[in-house]
């Protein structure tokens, strides 16, 4: 019977070992994208709490990036009351699109920084959701979706990358002042909040 070789052995189990490690490291550990964004390290843990890698990646080099204004009414209740369908290319995920702005450079690189420093560390979120903002972001036929709700502090993700999930989200009037900038700028449409329409 010819004998084990052990050195043989021990490095094959080291090389195994390395192995896992490096994957264990790729899927959990941060991308270095986070760190070089500046972001605190609060931010980045929660961030990488509830996106897996890809998705962050993902939202780094998607070759369209789209900012949404939302109708927080959901279309399935609009199409209810009239009778009337609205069509598919103006609805994201089941709420209607009042405009989409294009984000390039500098504008989206703002918007990723704000999105990723408002990302909450718990799933939950208040049981309302009217959302006003949505994010689209493609790569070839990859794609994910963000249904952004800052009054109920929610968001609801829709991707071919992962499960489609919620968390919470905590942007403060600057964050939404700012979107909305980018958005009436571009003579885009808005939605606001029941007082804020009151001001």
């Amino acid at each position: 019977m010819k004998k084990r070789n052990p050195k043989k052995i021990l490095l094959v189990s080291g090389l195994i070992v390395l192995l896992l490690f490096g994957i264990f490291y790729y899927i959990y550990s941060p991308p270095s994208c986070l760190y070089n964004r500046g972001l605190s390290s609060s931010a980045i843990a929660n961030v990488n709490k509830i996106l897996n890698n890809a998705e962050i990646w993902h939202l780094e080099g998607c070759d369209e990036f789209f900012l949404y204004a939302l109708n927080p009414t959901p279309a399935s209740f609009t199409e209810e009351d009239t009778g009337k369908k609205i069509p598919e290319d103006q609805v994201f995920h089941d709420y209607p699109i009042l405009g989409k702005l294009q984000l390039q450079g500098e504008d989206k690189e703002t918007v990723l920084n704000q999105f990723y420093s408002s990302i909450g560390s718990s799933p939950f979120g208040a049981l309302c959701f009217e959302p006003r903002h949505g994010i689209h972001a493609l790569y070839g036929n990859l794609y994910i979706d963000l249904v952004i709700c800052f009054e109920c502090i929610r968001v609801e993700i829709y991707t071919n990358l992962g499960s489609s999930q919620h968390f919470n989200i905590f942007g403060n009037s600057e964050v939404i002042q700012s979107w909305n900038k980018l958005l009436t700028d571009a003579k885009i449409p808005i939605s606001l909040p029941m007082n804020e329409k009151k001001k």
